[in-house]
Formats: C-alpha cells, structure tokens, sequence
C-alpha cells in the first residue's frame, strides 16, 4: 500500500507487521521514490526507528551493532536488540 497518495508507487510500505507480546513483535519496512527524506548511508549507530500509524499507535526500537548485516552506502539491514 502506498502511504504518500503518489499514484506513481513512491513511498513506504509495510511488508510485514506481526503483533506479539514485548519486545517480540516484527515490522518490516520498504520504501524506494523521491517522496522520501532519509539520513545518509551509512547510518551512525545505535539509531531509533518508530513506526507511527495515523491511529496514533507507535511501535519502536533500537538498532544497534548486535545485529548489523549491512550498513553501507547502498543499504542498511540489521535485526534490532
């Protein structure tokens, strides 16, 4: 689903999200476009990422060396503390 109301595909969208008790729910995140404002690669750690939805709920956490798998200057993917 396209979060920005662009009709040409840019923008978030939500790949996966899965409840659970704390700490152990999961989102995935994907977003490509111009419709996008994103601190450089590679990304400075540890760093916060919230997920917030128009109901109000937040989801968030930290992302750390722990469980870096990539950060460079094409990508970032990492499992979070």
């Amino acid at each position: 689903m396209d979060r920005t109301g662009a009709s040409d595909g840019d923008g978030v969208r939500v790949g996966q999200l899965k409840s659970g008790e704390a700490g152990r729910s999961k989102a995935g995140v994907k977003a490509k476009g111009s419709n996008l404002s994103l601190h450089p690669l590679p990304l400075s750690l540890p760093f916060l990422v919230q997920l917030r939805a128009s109901n109000g709920t937040c989801i968030g956490t930290v992302f750390s060396t722990l469980g870096l798998q990539q950060n460079d200057s094409v990508r970032f993917k990492g499992k979070a503390d």
